[in-house]
């Protein structure tokens, strides 16, 4: 007998475990909704182009390269959005999410995006990003030339010690 009620607490247990479990993930579906994790998702695939760009200058792809160069660079667009695009990326970041924030958090993030504060950074973030990205391509190329001779001063001494050795 004392079996059958540990089992059926165990039972009753598990259950609400289950429920609290989906509860807490549907909050957290709700909070990626509400901050729009799949239209940023499309933003940075969007902001691809602009990268494929710089990489056409920065390979010194001529004007004859420049078809199967753009026809390459939809190919890795076209994989990468259908390998790790919002549908194959919801239910991880859901866990993420389950991982690092409690319920409290997750519940205090939901009521902030769903405020009309919140709505209005969701609406903003993009322009937001977008501009900060620029900042750090402009940074990165002007840091660029120093890293490349960062890079071939420490080849050099690698090289030399190799030759030592």
């Amino acid at each position: 007998m004392k079996f059958y009620c540990l089992l059926l607490i165990t039972l009753c247990f598990a259950n609400a475990v289950s429920a609290d479990e989906d509860s807490r993930r549907q909050k957290v579906a709700a909070l990626l909704e509400a901050t729009n994790a799949d239209a940023v998702i499309d933003q940075i695939y969007t902001s691809l182009d602009g990268m494929f760009a710089n990489m056409a200058k920065q390979y010194n792809i001529s004007e004859s390269e420049r078809p199967a160069f753009t026809a390459h660079m939809q190919e890795v667009q076209a994989l990468m959005r259908k390998e790790m695009g919002w549908q194959q990326l919801r239910a991880p970041m859901i866990d993420l999410y389950l991982t690092h924030y409690t319920e409290h958090e997750i519940d205090g993030m939901l009521a902030f995006y769903q405020s009309d504060v919140g709505k209005t950074m969701v609406k903003k973030m993009p322009a937001v990003v977008a501009g900060s990205m620029q900042i750090s391509q402009n940074m990165m190329q002007s840091v660029m030339p120093k890293l490349q001779a960062l890079s071939e001063q420490y080849r050099q001494q690698l090289q030399a010690a190799r030759e030592n050795n």
